[in-house]
């Protein structure tokens, strides 16, 4: 079951965004809320997050993530 899986991940191809293009999505889990990237320029982006444990009040979280596509 596996085997196809790493067959296919040496296939997988990056679709680079033009700069300033903005991508949202929700996170589920455990921290639960919303993610995005916002593409800076061809090579590079910034990751975000906010949300936190929806089994808890008050627990919230922010994160920010510099990336570099390679």
């Amino acid at each position: 079951m596996l085997i196809p899986l790493f067959i296919t991940a040496n296939i997988a191809l990056a679709n680079p965004k033009p700069s300033g293009s903005l991508g949202v999505g929700v996170a589920i889990g455990a921290p639960s809320g919303f993610a995005g990237k916002l593409y800076i320029g061809e090579s590079f982006g910034a990751q975000f997050s906010f949300g936190g444990d929806l089994g808890r009040i008050g627990d919230v979280g922010l994160t920010t993530d510099f990336v570099v596509h390679l």
